[in-house]
């Protein structure tokens, strides 16, 4: 049964989303997230406090969360993470117990 839909923004062409079946093994309401990420150009370069409402589906860190810093939803826009408004990031957290599979497909 369908339980929300929102309108997301995935990984950029140097960071794609990992496409696959995934299951949720972590949730953590807060995370500080700074990169770049090894072998990135220095201008992708981030720092973020306090980034929310984070449901990890990859041991090499890709998360569903929600995203404070833009509102590019709808296209590529992050370093292979989920990102939804924090709002809906909030409801989705609250909703999924661990063992939740996630299929991120084209």
């Amino acid at each position: 049964q369908l339980f929300m839909t929102a309108t997301i923004s995935t990984g950029l062409a140097l960071t794609p989303t990992p496409r696959g079946t995934f299951t949720i093994f972590k949730k953590t309401p807060s995370r500080y997230m700074q990169g770049p990420l090894p072998n990135l150009p220095a201008d992708q370069y981030y720092d973020l406090p306090g980034v929310p409402w984070n449901l990890y589906f990859t041991e090499d860190g890709s998360v569903i969360h929600g995203a404070y810093w833009h509102n590019s939803f709808g296209g590529r826009y992050s370093h292979g993470c989920v990102n939804l408004r924090p709002d809906v990031a909030k409801e989705l957290y609250h909703w999924t117990p661990l063992t939740t599979t996630v299929v991120v497909q084209n």
